[in-house]
């Protein structure tokens, strides 16, 4: 436990570790550490597929799209936001709760994920996210933008299942990745 000047006192963690190799849920990632994972629904609603969004699930723009924006914690303490952007009817959102795990859901209704490609850069927090992150407005966030690909009942072929926009502290994670050398 620290007290950080302006907002408080915050539970401290060290840095979670998150291999860029592993294709894992917030919520594997979570228990692998020996933590509660667990999130608050901060908006699940169906909306027309955005630019970006219709792009990466290889979709018209304007094809509805269930949005699912989550503050994600962990031993209740706010870790990350992620908002997730899922073809319309792939999940029920009214049979979501709290402590879902996507991936799971995903899992039991025959899809099955495989691969994921993903982006990381630094971005500021805006005022909504610094509140919900218990940070100051401004303050840097990783932000990880990830495509997952995988299979529905019946496919053969990969095809885009989840995008998802992913905000973390970046006092608590550290992404690592493995380069080797070709000769």
């Amino acid at each position: 436990i620290v007290r950080v000047q302006g907002v408080g006192t915050v539970v401290s963690f060290s840095h979670f570790e998150h291999d860029l190799k592993a294709l894992t849920s917030f919520t594997e990632d979570i228990r692998g550490r020996g933590m509660v994972p667990g999130s608050r629904i901060l908006e699940a609603t169906t909306l027309p597929a955005p630019e970006a969004v219709a792009k990466a699930l290889r979709v018209s723009p304007g094809t509805p799209v269930d949005r699912l924006r989550r503050l994600r914690l962990a031993n209740s303490s706010p870790v990350g936001i992620h908002e997730a952007y899922l073809l319309h009817g792939e999940v029920g959102l009214t049979s979501l709760n709290e402590n879902a795990s996507l991936y799971q859901l995903l899992e039991g209704r025959g899809i099955v994920l495989t691969a994921a490609t993903e982006s990381l850069e630094a971005v500021a927090a805006t005022p909504d996210e610094a509140m919900l992150l218990q940070l100051r407005e401004g303050a840097p966030l990783l932000q990880v933008v990830r495509t997952t690909f995988g299979r529905r009942p019946g496919e053969q072929v990969d095809q885009p299942i989840e995008y998802v926009v992913a905000k973390y502290r970046p006092d608590l994670y550290r992404y690592t990745v493995s380069l080797h050398r070709n000769a």
